[in-house]
């Protein structure tokens, strides 16, 4: 059990630098003046604008930290097919933030994100196939996202994976 501690690590530091990267924008609030564009922007359905947001309530940045409404604004930037929003949904299911923890959620958001291109979300439902943490084992799954992390450069997944021996 105790590895599975550390493969749940893992998976949340493999998807802190992502959003942050993948959501630059000149939409970003620089001051609390700039806030109430931004959030018209969020509202009126710019998904770039909508992670943004997101990640304001995540962080706590020119905003109050509120983990349910980081939720609920990546949530309306996925219902546009963002991959950037489905990927943090699926860390904010996976630690219960915003919403009850939920590994099946969690696989659900990354397998979707994985699907768009989002490396991290490839590695992170790669972790939870190997290891069955809250989801069924699925080794053939497991290793086949880790290859298409590795192939794509995720240092990461090119590392061999010390499986426990039973």
């Amino acid at each position: 059990m105790h590895h599975l501690r550390w493969y749940g690590i893992a998976i949340l530091f493999t998807c802190l630098f992502v959003p942050v990267s993948a959501a630059q924008s000149n939409v970003a609030p620089q001051t609390a003046d700039e806030w109430p564009k931004l959030l018209r922007k969020a509202q009126h359905g710019n998904h770039k604008a909508q992670i943004l947001v997101a990640l304001a309530f995540k962080n706590g940045e020119v905003v109050k930290q509120d983990f349910f409404e980081a939720r609920k604004w990546f949530l309306k930037a996925a219902e546009g097919g963002d991959p950037v929003a489905e990927h943090n949904l699926g860390l904010m299911s996976y630690v219960g933030m915003g919403t009850e923890r939920s590994p099946m959620e969690a696989l659900k958001w990354f397998e979707k994100a994985a699907t768009a291109g989002i490396v991290q979300a490839k590695f992170n439902a790669a972790i939870m196939y190997e290891t069955g943490d809250g989801v069924p084992q699925n080794l053939g799954r497991a290793l086949n996202l880790y290859t298409q992390a590795a192939e794509e450069g995720y240092a990461l997944a090119q590392r061999p994976t010390k499986t426990p021996k039973t």
